[in-house]
């Protein structure tokens, strides 16, 4: 007999005094003959069998199969829940159903949203499971009466996939920056980052912390420089590990920066100065500024500062100082000490009253400007013979000492002399002297221009009116003769007569006529001789 689930169930006897379950459990012991079950349930279905007694005998009745009709329950699904990726998966789905299930139905929920499988068999088989695979596998189990479900988790088990490491390419220094290291895998990974510091979930303090959940790492930072460097985020589990890099860059001000130079610090050389900076930002400027004398001013704005010749001036104190997107930054000061051959001045203690105040010694001081300092000093008497008179630094001149001084100094760029400063000579004395140099000066060259102007004169007159008063030299192989006013002498005392005077005179006048523009008046005194006494 077959009843439906929920259905009251009515069992008639003609004596009723015991009724017996199929399980020889008695369920009621009464003197009705009826078997009343109002609401059956599933756990009623069995055999039933009734007893009865009358004091004089007991007699039983047949068995009788009650069957109750119900849904699919107890549905189970039976097979491996843990698959690694690539591998077969076999499910296989059973239930309590009267009537059996006429029709099984799969569905994959591998997130929101299920998915209805083409399976429509107890058994559910995949020959070749993937990542999309994973998520809740339910077997829906339909019989005339009803539906009944179950549900199961299906993992794929696969190594670490899809890493990555998220955070800014470029941060500035003291900035707070997140870094982020998420992966898929299962079953889940354990995750580590990992920089220039060590690992950072290790490490707790005022500028790092970290937070972590299923297959996802953060950890915040307050970087500084030293954080610039490689990041590393490695995830691993049982089926595999992987790895990923990303470069961290921290922005800072310069650092470092420094003057390097080349060349000689000497008067008249070259010289370059350099400003080097170490920074992952470039400098975008320079600037050069030179202290000296308690001033600071601005000298140029380019890396290098060239300085072509170097001048005395020029010596001083340098910093670079270097810019970039994030600040500025001085280097250390360099300095420029120009080496120069010394400079000297006369330092005396003479004021206006004392200077002709003669009865007072004059102190000197050879006073040199130089670099390095000047190391040996001399004092010179200017004269006829100039002599050295001291090889100190300083020097007393006595009253009795007049005349010219001056000092030397050397260092080792080379060596340089005073002007001369003139002790005890009287001004008007000088004066003098240069006066009367002046004017023998002019007297000799007045003599010698009034002596040659009248002998050109007394040569022109004579030469015109009177040839007889020349002079001329005759010349002679074997004797030197000169010819006077009327007579001639020779080394031997011979006479000219007066034909020979006459030719020598009209020989000289044809020769003036012809040098009559340029007369040499050397010749003609040299030709001409005085009358002997």
């Amino acid at each position: 007999m077959a009843v439906r689930e929920e259905i009251p169930l009515l069992l008639f006897v003609i004596l009723t005094v015991f009724c017996i379950s199929s399980k020889e459990k008695l369920i009621m012991s009464e003197t009705s003959e009826t078997f009343i079950i109002s609401k059956v349930t599933a756990e009623d279905k069995g055999s039933y069998q009734c007893r009865a007694d009358n004091g004089i005998k007991t007699a039983k009745s047949d068995d009788l199969w009650i069957s109750v009709m119900h849904s699919p329950r107890n549905i189970k699904i039976e097979g491996v829940t843990s698959v690694k990726v690539g591998t077969p998966l076999t499910l296989t789905c059973s239930a309590d159903s009267d009537p059996p299930p006429h029709m099984y139905t799969w569905k994959h929920k591998p997130g929101l949203s299920s998915v209805p499988l083409s399976m429509e068999t107890g058994q559910l088989y995949i020959k070749k499971m993937t990542i999309q695979h994973a998520g809740q596998y339910t077997c829906d189990v339909t019989n005339t009466i009803g539906t009944g479900s179950h549900t199961i988790k299906v993992d794929v088990l696969y190594p670490p996939s899809n890493l990555s490491l998220i955070t800014k390419k470029e941060v500035r220094e003291f900035e707070v920056v997140s870094i982020i290291c998420t992966v898929q895998s299962c079953p889940d990974s354990h995750l580590t980052v990992t920089g220039p510091q060590g690992d950072l979930k290790d490490i707790q303090n005022n500028r790092r912390n970290s937070t972590a959940s299923a297959n996802m790492l953060t950890v915040y930072m307050n970087v500084s420089e030293s954080d610039a460097g490689m990041y590393t985020c490695k995830a691993k589990n049982s089926e595999g590990d992987r790895e990923t890099k990303q470069e961290l860059i921290v922005l800072h001000a310069l650092k470092n920066v420094s003057v390097s130079s080349k060349g000689e610090q000497t008067f008249g050389s070259e010289l370059t100065l350099t400003c080097e900076a170490h920074s992952k930002s470039a400098p975008s400027s320079y600037e050069w500024k030179k202290r000296f004398n308690g001033q600071l001013k601005t000298v140029g704005h380019e890396q290098i500062l060239h300085f072509y010749f170097l001048e005395i001036t020029d010596s001083g104190l340098y910093v670079c100082i270097a810019h970039n997107s994030i600040g500025k930054t001085e280097s250390p000061s360099v300095e420029i000490k120009v080496k120069y051959a010394p400079n000297i001045n006369i330092v005396h203690n003479m004021t206006i009253f004392t200077q002709w105040n003669w009865k007072l010694p004059v102190c000197l001081a050879c006073s040199a400007d130089a670099y390095p300092p000047a190391t040996d000093y001399k004092w010179f008497i200017q004269g006829d013979n100039t002599k050295v008179v001291s090889q100190q630094q300083n020097f007393t001149v006595w009253p009795q000492n007049p005349g010219m001084y001056y000092c030397t100094a050397v260092n080792a760029i080379g060596k340089s002399r005073s002007e001369h400063i003139v002790l005890f000579i009287s001004s008007n004395i000088l004066m003098l002297y240069h006066i009367i140099f002046l004017l023998l000066i002019l007297t000799g060259a007045a003599i010698f221009l009034i002596r040659r102007f009248i002998i050109k004169a007394r040569f022109d007159q004579q030469s015109e009116s009177d040839p007889f008063y020349l002079f001329q030299l005759i010349p002679s192989e074997t004797t030197s003769t000169v010819c006077y006013y009327g007579t001639v002498s020779t080394n031997s005392g011979k006479q000219c007569t007066d034909a020979e005077v006459q030719t020598i005179a009209s020989e000289n006048k044809t020769s003036k006529n012809s040098q009559r523009e340029e007369p040499d008046y050397e010749d003609v005194s040299a030709a001409c001789a005085p009358p002997p006494s």
